[in-house]
């Protein structure tokens, strides 16, 4: 058989990210397909083990970071071996995405995003879907001979904008080479929380103003300081016009601690009132979930609830060539930062994504 990595010199070869990059995925992702056709040879690779390909052929190279290399110095683990410093970045690089996981209760990319596309240029043209038929026609229902309601999708007038997201990690390769792989995971812990942050807040101001294609989110007004049952009904009936049927309720601090200080939530005779009490997870609100926007996002202080539907969901596109991290300073050991960047970007396709409570006093 002809094998694609045969030997531990193939792990050397930094020509593997360009490999990867021709293929339009990241490296530890090209592994897994390589593994899969057969091209990884069984020194490195076990088709019948469900650990990824990256990791079976990291623990092949003798690198155990979750276990006896956690307490050790990067630069005894990685840097002394080259097939083990090729690799490197690319760890980083997984390490970044294993970590990118929101904190509970707290609004994710994945709430408001329904579609992903990769995109290879700076900006990209998605389809909106429009629906045409007569004011009168029974879209349930169609008449022996008659036209059936049509869903048309044509390009949107404006495009979608791929923008760099991320973060920069002021590392130099002194401080980083004397580091334990444990710290390390800490720092990139640390920049994945305020990249996922960003990210979100980037789509929930698509959500909440429009795209240019799909305009801002359709909203009610609420009187009084607080909410009510109705105004939670009234939201929800909102949603409903525009074919809407939301699962997750968005706020900030102050707006879910207005929620969800009802009395239907917290009263002695609430039937969500003793979990609510006893576990602190949060009840659903007539069938959705309440979550909390990131600081720093349009929903901060803005009097708001946002009801989402994640089926109705913003397309994000991605330029997939774009690498992580920058592999080759790594390699060479001319570290000064770490830097993690993506290119991103949301579009609207349908206005019924969300709609919003506001408070006027």
């Amino acid at each position: 058989m002809s094998y694609k990595i045969a030997k531990r010199t193939d792990l050397a070869d930094k020509g593997l990210y360009q490999d990867a990059k021709a293929a339009g995925v990241n490296l530890a992702d090209y592994m897994q397909i390589q593994a899969d056709e057969g091209k990884i040879s069984e020194e490195f690779y076990n088709p019948d083990d469900s650990t990824p390909a990256f990791k079976q052929v990291l623990g092949s190279l003798g690198v155990d970071p979750k276990g006896r290399d956690a307490a050790r110095p990067v630069e005894d683990v990685f840097m002394q071996d080259p097939s083990k410093r090729v690799l490197f970045p690319e760890y980083i690089a997984t390490r970044y995405r294993d970590l990118s996981r929101p904190m509970r209760n707290e609004l994710t990319v994945e709430d408001l995003v329904t579609t992903i596309t990769p995109v290879r240029s700076g900006a990209y043209t998605y389809g909106v879907i429009t629906e045409e038929h007569d004011a009168g026609a029974n879209l349930s229902r169609v008449a022996e001979a008659a036209e059936f309601p049509t869903i048309t999708v044509q390009m949107g007038e404006q495009s979608i904008r791929l923008l760099k997201y991320g973060g920069k990690l002021k590392v130099s390769y002194e401080v980083i080479r004397r580091s334990s792989v444990s710290v390390m995971d800490r720092w990139i812990g640390a920049v994945v929380r305020r990249a996922l942050r960003n990210k979100v807040n980037a789509a929930l101001a698509v959500v909440l103003n429009g795209d240019g294609n799909n305009g801002a989110a359709p909203n009610l007004d609420v009187a009084g300081p607080g909410y009510t049952v109705a105004d939670i009904v009234e939201l929800s009936l909102l949603a409903g016009d525009y074919g809407a049927d939301p699962t997750i309720l968005a706020g900030d601090r102050t707006e879910l601690g207005k929620l969800l200080t009802l009395p239907i939530f917290t009263g002695t005779d609430s039937t969500t009132a003793s979990d609510f009490r006893e576990t602190g997870r949060w009840p659903a609100a007539f069938g959705m979930m309440p979550k909390r926007a990131p600081k720093g996002s349009l929903l901060d202080g803005a009097a708001k609830l946002l009801a989402l539907d994640p089926e109705m969901g913003l397309e994000m596109a991605f330029d997939p060539s774009m690498d992580l991290v920058e592999n080759d300073k790594i390699i060479e050991r001319q570290i000064e930062f770490i830097t993690f960047s993506e290119m991103i970007g949301f579009g609207k396709p349908e206005l019924g994504v969300g709609v919003t409570a506001h408070r006027s006093s």
